[in-house]
């Protein structure tokens, strides 16, 4: 009872109701207990002032035509919606190229003055560091690179490309499909699911959709799609192979 009173306090607080206070009331009767949360909210927090320090000009670019925001004055300080904004710049990005891009790199402050029941809330963009120490450079935007088909992958044997057994080959419009003893799809089968491809900016939208269609077909129990990333001068590229 008091873990859940904590638990409830804490939802509520997160809510925006700092000063929240949960107590519980027992009646017993017999070998039966009635539970009663009462819970107090106190006056709410609110966003008094919203601002943005994104260090990534590029980004601070696409943030900036963005209207659909969760975001805004006055509002609630509901910590549900700050992290909800927070996926939602992520998956906005991954839409747009952003292919390493993840919540890690946003987070807030929130300046709050005692007895005002306002806060200053900043929404900070962090640059792309490949681990802690490393210096800080702009998020990188990924291109399709080559796009590969492997039609016999057993989930259950190493990961590894290289041990993928493989006999023959065939090329069909530019894709190449490898398999090991007959292909049991039709080249077209394959490609026509595929809602991406060589040259466009990795789409997460794109590849979930892919995703969807490959798990609609009967003749397939498994589908992954694993991309490696290719450095080609000043742009970086994602070969994709399609395991299925």
């Amino acid at each position: 009872t008091d873990r859940t009173c904590q638990e409830i306090t804490k939802a509520v607080q997160n809510m925006g109701y700092m000063s929240a206070v949960v107590q519980s009331e027992q009646v017993f009767k017999k070998k039966k207990v009635q539970l009663t949360y009462r819970i107090t909210t106190g006056r709410p927090y609110r966003v008094n002032s919203l601002e943005r320090d994104i260090r990534d000009d590029q980004i601070a670019a696409i943030l900036r035509t963005d209207s659909a925001s969760l975001l805004s004055p006055q509002m609630l300080f509901d910590i549900n919606v700050l992290d909800a904004e927070r996926q939602r710049i992520v998956n906005l990005l991954r839409e747009r190229g952003y292919y390493k891009f993840n919540k890690d790199y946003i987070s807030y402050t929130a300046d709050t003055v005692k007895g005002t029941y306002v806060a200053d809330l900043t929404l900070h963009v962090a640059k792309y560091s490949r681990r802690a120490g490393d210096s800080l450079t702009n998020h990188r935007v990924y291109t399709i690179g080559s796009v590969n088909f492997i039609t016999d992958y057993n989930v259950l044997e190493s990961s590894a490309l290289s041990s993928i057994e493989v006999n023959d080959s065939i090329h069909y419009r530019g894709y190449p499909i490898y398999y090991k003893n007959k292909l049991y799809l039709r080249p077209k089968v394959l490609t026509n699911n595929l809602r991406f491809q060589q040259g466009d900016l990795y789409n997460e939208q794109s590849l979930q959709r892919t995703y969807s269609n490959f798990n609609r077909l009967g003749a397939l129990k498994y589908t992954n799609i694993r991309f490696f990333e290719v450095q080609q001068r000043d742009s970086s590229k994602l070969n994709a192979y399609v395991l299925l």
